[in-house]
């Protein structure tokens, strides 16, 4: 879950204290999960047996990155929903998949202000909303490809509003904020991103006095 990760490596490693699963491969790697907060689960079953057996398993939403995602998919995914478009990025029965930080940036990157409710987004809102999935999460991919770090490290240095509360809006300069999302940060912009109802947020560090 959030505490968990995975390290592949070779069996001469160390094992560390939080080290809970060690999977032996066949090219003589290991792939080992280690959780120190031990809040994951490991299941082991047959195949035939997963989809019933392991929660959240399946069923697993459209792929961002292929060639199934297209605008009218997600248009007619966001017009049944009522939640909000942070929720609904996060949801793994409709996308595969967005993360917390992921989901900010492309928030972001579109223009969305996180609460806007999916059955009132515009047309153009949708459109700028798929490009944004589809553009930030391809670039995380090619610079995590490029910078080839272990498989446990997160390559997040790049992210332009995530974890940069109080920072400036690297398009207007308008100070990031952060804010809850049913039990989740959020960080946004909150000129770029304006809520729902198209107002904005004063930023009373830029007014003059």
């Amino acid at each position: 879950m959030l505490a968990g990760r995975f390290v592949l490596c070779q069996p001469k490693k160390r094992l560390t204290k939080d080290t809970a699963v060690v999977l032996d491969l066949d090219d003589g790697t290991q792939l080992r999960y280690r959780d120190d907060v031990q809040m994951g689960k490991v299941y082991l079953v047959p195949r035939a047996k997963a989809d019933k057996v392991i929660p959240g398993f399946s069923p697993i939403g459209v792929d961002v990155l292929s060639k199934a995602f297209t605008v009218a998919a997600l248009t007619k995914l966001t017009k049944k929903r009522r939640d909000q478009v942070k929720v609904f990025l996060k949801d793994k029965k409709a996308l595969d998949a967005l993360g917390n930080a992921y989901a900010d940036e492309v928030l972001w990157a579109a223009g969305i202000h996180p609460k806007t409710r999916c059955n009132k987004l515009t047309t153009e809102q949708v459109e700028k909303l798929h490009g944004a999935i589809v553009s930030v999460l391809t670039e995380a991919r090619d610079i995590a490809r490029e910078r080839a770090e272990p498989i446990d490290v997160k390559v997040r240095d790049f992210l332009r509003v995530r974890n940069r509360k109080g920072e400036p809006c690297p398009t207007c300069q308008t100070k990031i904020r952060a804010a809850g999302v049913h039990g989740h940060d959020d960080f946004f912009c909150p000129s770029c991103q304006p809520d729902g109802t198209g107002r904005g947020f004063v930023d009373w560090s830029r007014l003059k006095r």
